[in-house]
């Protein structure tokens, strides 16, 4: 079964909205791997790794 970006990417959001965000992550980083450019899908990964905290620190910031 093949799934196109769209399709993926309305999977994503579903998961993010119930609140399985590790699972969310996986299915943004598949379509980024095909897509680097895809906004939606590096803004909502964005999202989601905030939501679980596992954002990295800038040592600049440290």
């Amino acid at each position: 079964m093949v799934i196109n970006h769209d399709e993926a990417f309305q999977r994503g959001l579903g998961l993010i909205k119930q609140k399985r965000y590790e699972k969310s992550i996986n299915v943004f980083n598949k379509i980024v791997d095909k897509d680097p450019g895809h906004t939606g899908a590096l803004f909502n990964r964005g999202l989601a790794l905030l939501k679980i905290k596992k954002t990295r620190r800038s040592p600049r910031l440290l």
